[in-house]
């Protein structure tokens, strides 16, 4: 997978994180995946559509969904419900926002389809032979959230591994 089409994603995700909870983000390293598969309890799954193609999931664990929507929408959040689920796919739809303006600065033609939530792990997706790269943020005590992306460029109507 191409460096240009991941930074914009990485980039927006510490930067989103950071301003929408005002805390510090940490990133871990990346790691190469065989396939797309849910690796958290709360996933959050973005499509991205034009000349760049994929699929982006936010990641979490039910805590940290619930102490980050408790944090963003100032109200206490222990079990997570409605509130919660439309909080952290909000935040994760801001992610690919951020990202999809960097892409197009870089000249690409980029939308994204609205968020979807995921409740649980290893809920798998083919991604017709594109590569998948997950990389971890930590937030604190606010825990960890992941980000796993799974993009190629679309070419002449097919989609090309990159």
């Amino acid at each position: 997978m191409k460096a240009e089409y991941v930074n914009p994603f990485v980039a927006a995700t510490g930067q989103t994180l950071r301003e929408v909870l005002g805390i510090s983000v940490r990133r871990g390293e990346p790691d190469a995946l065989a396939e797309l598969t849910t690796h958290e309890q709360v996933n959050i799954a973005i499509g991205i559509t034009g000349d760049v193609q994929g699929m982006l999931i936010v990641g979490m664990s039910v805590l940290t969904a619930d102490r980050l929507a408790s944090q963003i929408t100032q109200q206490q959040i222990v079990t997570f419900d409605q509130v919660a689920a439309q909080t952290v796919a909000e935040l994760s739809n801001r992610i690919a926002d951020h990202a999809i303006i960097a892409l197009e600065d870089q000249g690409y033609t980029c939308d994204a389809t609205p968020p979807t939530v995921i409740r649980g792990k290893n809920v798998k997706m083919d991604t017709m032979g594109v590569a998948t790269l997950k990389l971890p943020f930590d937030l604190g005590e606010h825990g960890e959230v992941t980000i796993a992306l799974s993009l190629g460029e679309r070419l002449g109507g097919m989609l090309k591994a990159s």
